[in-house]
């Protein structure tokens, strides 16, 4: 089980970083954040020369003086947060929902974090850890890129600072589940180490549970 996590690097903004693609409403189309874009010809004839996730990009160009930050939420944004999270739950139909105050039970004490990824003004994503006492583990939960900043980076920058923070507070390994529906998610994981491991909970959506070493 991990210690106190008063203050340390994980505490304040984490990364800050100018987007690394940028794309103009109705002439390109991004994958998720595993997968490098898809450009469109003339025609409307798709140049991808492999299978992706596409969703259509409804924003303006992206500024590249506009940076992005990852910044671990406090207890003031709560509110803000669990917008998200609630968006998250409908876009993947979750069935496992957490209420209000248990979302800000478990993932807003000194051992765990939610954090929330800004792209100037507007927040693009989220990702959040709590502890998992039954293995003597944190767990990645919540990870979620919204379909107009998928592309740039966010899920990996995402992952990074929940396992900083994992790091400082003195996890030994980090757990996650998922479904075969999100395979580039799956991807993401074990490009950063996760490996296949037997379940640990009973999500009834769940079919695969990874874990790390930290």
């Amino acid at each position: 089980m991990g210690g106190q996590l008063i203050e340390g690097a994980c505490t304040g903004p984490l990364f800050l970083f100018p987007p690394t693609a940028s794309a103009r409403a109705g002439t390109e189309k991004f994958p998720t954040d595993t997968d490098g874009p898809t450009h469109l010809n003339q025609n409307g004839a798709s140049r991808q020369p492999r299978q992706a996730q596409i969703v259509p990009v409804r924003q303006p160009i992206l500024d590249r003086e506009q940076r992005v930050v990852i910044r671990r939420a406090g207890v003031a944004e709560a509110d803000r947060a669990y917008e998200l999270v609630t968006e998250y739950y409908e876009a993947v139909q979750v069935v496992a929902r957490e209420s209000r105050d248990r979302f800000i039970r478990d993932y807003f004490g000194p051992a765990a974090g939610f954090w929330l990824a800004w792209v100037g003004r507007e927040i693009a994503g989220c990702i959040a850890v709590r502890a998992l006492e039954e293995m003597a583990g944190a767990e990645i939960k919540r990870m979620y890129v919204r379909p107009a900043w998928r592309g740039i980076g966010l899920a990996q920058k995402l992952l990074e600072a929940a396992e900083c923070l994992a790091r400082e507070a003195g996890y030994g390994s980090m757990y996650l589940d998922t479904t075969d529906e999100m395979l580039a998610a799956a991807r993401l994981y074990e490009r950063n180490g996760y490996q296949r491991c037997e379940r640990y909970n009973q999500n009834p959506q769940a079919t695969i549970f990874m874990c790390k070493k930290l």
